[in-house]
């Protein structure tokens, strides 16, 4: 489908630099090739897109009575799967769709669908770029966090084996001086019984 839907694009494309109306049938025709395979698939979201993409084409083609219907009938599969950019697409296509028919009134209503929907979406991509934002600073905030107490850790580490080399070199220099008492004693001892002889 994807293959029959990128011809069809730029099928489209070619049309809007051409101004040839031959292409545009020719994207139709690509993206009704895409809709058939997406139909037996039951690929809602695909069915939802082609109908978008067949309902502009024929919008531009003049047939705007058939673009309405393709239009509603993608707004039914938008809906069915919560695809609130295509709903937009839909209503957007719509309110331009009846403007051409000169039902002003639907156009109008179509419009403030998609002024809604538009809003939506956009408060929705704000809340969800500030919960990615809370979430990064909160992951920032315990990375410090931890960072601080690894540092704590660290510091107290040190003190702590300075601590143990201080008690060891007093040991050790206690050991020497009762080694040195112990030795001066013992030659003390030795001289004066020396004497005495």
């Amino acid at each position: 489908t994807a293959t029959y839907n990128n011809m069809g694009n730029i099928m489209f494309e070619k049309s809007m630099l051409t101004h040839n109306q031959d292409f545009l049938s020719r994207a139709v025709d690509y993206h009704f090739q895409a809709l058939g395979i997406q139909l037996k698939i039951e690929d809602t979201r695909g069915i939802a897109h082609s109908y978008i993409n067949i309902a502009g084409i024929k919008d531009k083609l003049g047939k705007t009575v058939e673009a309405i219907k393709d239009y509603e009938l993608a707004l039914t599969y938008a809906k069915e799967e919560d695809m609130r950019e295509a709903a937009k697409s839909c209503y957007e296509g719509l309110s331009n769709a009846y403007e051409h028919t000169g039902d002003y009134k639907n156009g109008l209503k179509y419009f403030k669908l998609f002024n809604d929907i538009k809003d939506s979406i956009l408060d929705i991509a704000k809340s969800e770029q500030l919960t990615e934002m809370q979430t990064k600073y909160e992951a920032d905030k315990q990375a410090k966090a931890i960072e601080l107490l690894n540092k704590d850790k660290t510091l107290s580490e040190t003190k702590a084996a300075r601590q143990k080399l201080w008690i060891y070199t007093i040991i050790v220099v206690l050991i020497l001086v009762v080694t040195l008492i112990f030795i001066l004693y013992n030659r003390y001892r030795f001289k004066s019984k020396s004497e005495k002889k």
